[in-house]
């Protein structure tokens, strides 16, 4: 293999760098992500202030809206957004996520209450779908 390389390359000469160009739409694409910013040293009275900061960036023209949160739950998520999308004006048609813990992570039980958070989207998300809990085999 390394000889029929060799020789391709003496035919063929160096490597030849490649480029995509990668256009992007005006309103196509939005990236969004949480950002810690323990490390910046930040206090209030001489306290350290814990906080993150979700960020939504539309990818063709770097347009960027930030806010304080408190941890990289599935409700910070939500009301990021919603107040990024708020001061859009609109909606992108896609939405990039990273893999952040609120979106790829199964959410353990919250401590301060007795549901676990998981059970309250999933009620919610079957009371809007009209499923429950049983399979129909069971019913």
């Amino acid at each position: 293999m390394q000889r029929r390389v060799r020789d391709w390359r003496a035919l063929h000469g160096p490597d030849k760098e490649v480029y995509f160009e990668q256009v992007h739409a005006p309103g196509e694409e939005a990236e969004l992500d949480f950002t810690n910013c323990n490390e910046l040293g930040v206090t209030i009275a001489g306290e350290p202030f814990r906080h993150l900061l979700f960020e939504l960036v539309l990818v063709a023209n770097i347009w960027t809206w930030a806010c304080v949160a408190f941890s990289e739950s599935f409700e910070a998520l939500v009301e990021g957004l919603q107040r990024a999308l708020w001061a859009l004006g609109g909606e992108p048609k896609q939405l990039t996520l990273d893999n952040m813990s609120a979106a790829t992570h199964e959410l353990k039980k919250d401590p301060t209450t007795t549901t676990p958070r998981e059970s309250r989207r999933t009620r919610v998300r079957k009371s809007r779908t009209g499923r429950n809990n049983r399979r129909q085999s069971e019913k």
